[in-house]
């Protein structure tokens, strides 16, 4: 399971949230949920030559966090609850396109973690410079568990006026799990939940980096889609 609350800054370009990539150039080797950009903003998530699930409604609002949560058990026998994906504390259940994977299909996320591999939090790895694409807007509160199929109710909950809101989800994260908090200026990959499955801060800047935008805090943004039309005047 993987939790993550987001931001958006730009709609106009791609963007990775989680890769995963062993080294092989298979769709068992490559496993990545991203936004498409441009002018889809929906949410994808896709293996190397395979897209699973792309959202039918879009997601476009930069003034607000977005709760996302993937949920993943490939041995499950009902095809659809293989893959499972939450927005604010509710499960997306309609798609644009829909590829579930096959029954025990071994996806990498596991291995990747575990084998020292290629996972990269905010950008691709796979495909060179071109094919990084960078997440841009802002990340909290990532957790990833092992073995375990969750809801969001592990890691949100509906506060006293009818939000969804955060709450510290309270382990086990298992073997190959993993909390990240960012709040080390010197090493925003630091694993917190203890686990010790730490993340290599890259062409990150502490002091720049680390925002005080957050979900229990959110500051007003800009939001492209209500720009100001007016002709002539200020």
């Amino acid at each position: 399971t993987y939790s993550a609350w987001v931001k958006l800054s730009d709609l106009t370009s791609t963007g990775t949230i989680f890769h995963g990539f062993d080294g092989n150039d298979t769709d068992d080797g490559l496993f990545q949920m991203m936004w498409t950009g441009s002018a889809n903003n929906h949410l994808a998530i896709s293996g190397y030559n395979v897209e699973y699930l792309i959202t039918k409604r879009f997601f476009r609002d930069c003034s607000s966090w977005y709760h996302l949560v993937l949920a993943i058990d490939t041995w499950n026998a009902t095809p659809d609850n293989r893959i499972r994906l939450y927005i604010n504390g509710v499960e997306e259940t309609e798609f644009s396109l829909r590829n579930n994977p096959s029954q025990g299909q071994d996806l990498p996320f596991n291995k990747v973690v575990g084998n020292g591999d290629d996972l990269t939090i905010g950008k691709s790895k796979y495909g060179g410079n071109a094919g990084y694409n960078f997440f841009d807007g802002y990340l909290a509160e990532v957790n990833y568990v092992d073995n375990a199929q969750l809801t969001p109710s592990s890691f949100g909950r509906i506060n006293a006026t009818g939000q969804w809101v955060a709450k510290n989800f309270a382990g086990p994260w298992g073997i190959c799990g993993f909390k990240l908090e960012f709040q080390n200026a010197g090493n925003t990959g630091q694993e917190t939940s203890g686990t010790a499955n730490h993340m290599n801060q890259t062409n990150l800047n502490g002091s720049q980096d680390i925002m005080h935008d957050t979900p229990t805090n959110n500051f007003a943004t800009w939001n492209e889609l209500y720009a100001d039309k007016q002709q002539g005047g200020e």
